[in-house]
């Protein structure tokens, strides 16, 4: 397993212990490459900190150096709890305000060609308004801030070769952000995204009974990286087994969705009794 550079703590303990342990038993790197299935790179890149032996490679070497079994099962212990910590790092925390959030995720979200999207308590930003977004972002509706981003996920629906799953609530749409005017307009504005040819949109009826929760946003991408919407930060999870679950938990959600002409006639009910308020 190889270390980022900003990890490479994580193998300095046991890389060093290894050295000290080698040099103790009066063998050279070349002696070691020699009596192992280890390679000279491998060996250099383990003893500078820069890769993380397995359990089974510790053990090895720790035989080899003639450690005592209390020894060894301590480099032992050293290497799982590294590769349990680098696992670990496969969730990225990232604080910030919701305009920073979206400034991070640039680069994730401009490179997926299948982006799967749910939202229980907004608007998802790809569908928002100028107006919406203002509210959203707090920021001016003439503003460069919003005016960049709703070119930029304007691009992202438009964009050939790209495919765009999205799920809203109802509860969502029937939320009043701004004034019933804003609502009217968003929610009409997502009756023509719903047409375009790579956007999917799925809504969750506040009628529909459901046995399946999802308590904040998601988004997956390329089933590469989930993004997890939180409060005061976005948490990115890289690791398969938690694309897997949001992605089971995305399919359950969408069997109790409903898609297409459906989908279309519910928001434009929603948009209606909005403009009858507005």
């Amino acid at each position: 397993m190889e270390l980022a550079s900003s990890s490479s703590d994580h193998g300095t303990e046991l890389s060093r212990s290894l050295v000290a342990l080698r040099k103790a038993a009066g063998l050279r790197q070349v002696d070691v490459v020699a009596r192992t299935a280890l390679s000279q790179a491998q060996l250099s890149r383990i003893e500078r900190g820069k890769s993380l032996p397995t359990e089974t490679e510790a053990e090895q070497l720790a035989r080899l150096y003639a450690a005592d079994p209390t020894q060894t099962g301590g480099l032992v212990q050293m290497a799982r709890e590294a590769r349990a910590s680098i696992q670990d790092s496969r969730l990225v925390v990232q604080r910030g305000h919701t305009l920073a959030m979206q400034q991070r995720w640039r680069r994730i979200e401009g490179d997926a060609r299948m982006v799967r999207s749910y939202q229980s308590a907004l608007v998802l930003g790809v569908l928002q308004t100028p107006a919406y977004a203002a509210v959203v972002l707090e920021q001016p509706e003439d503003s460069a801030v919003v005016r960049d981003r709703l070119y930029r996920h304007d691009r992202l629906l438009t964009e050939s070769g790209r495919e765009n799953i999205l799920i809203q609530t109802e509860g969502s749409l029937r939320l009043c952000v701004g004034s019933t005017a804003v609502m009217a307009d968003q929610t009409e504005s997502l009756v023509r995204a719903s047409s375009r040819p790579n956007v999917q949109l799925g809504v969750i009826p506040a009628s529909q009974a459901v046995d399946v929760v999802a308590g904040t946003s998601f988004h997956i991408y390329d089933e590469k990286a989930v993004v997890v919407g939180l409060e005061v930060a976005a948490a990115s999870l890289t690791d398969t087994a938690d694309i897997r679950h949001f992605r089971g938990l995305f399919d359950r959600l969408a069997a109790v969705a409903v898609w297409g002409g459906r989908a279309r006639d519910l928001v434009a009910g929603i948009a209606e009794d909005y403009r009858r308020e507005s």
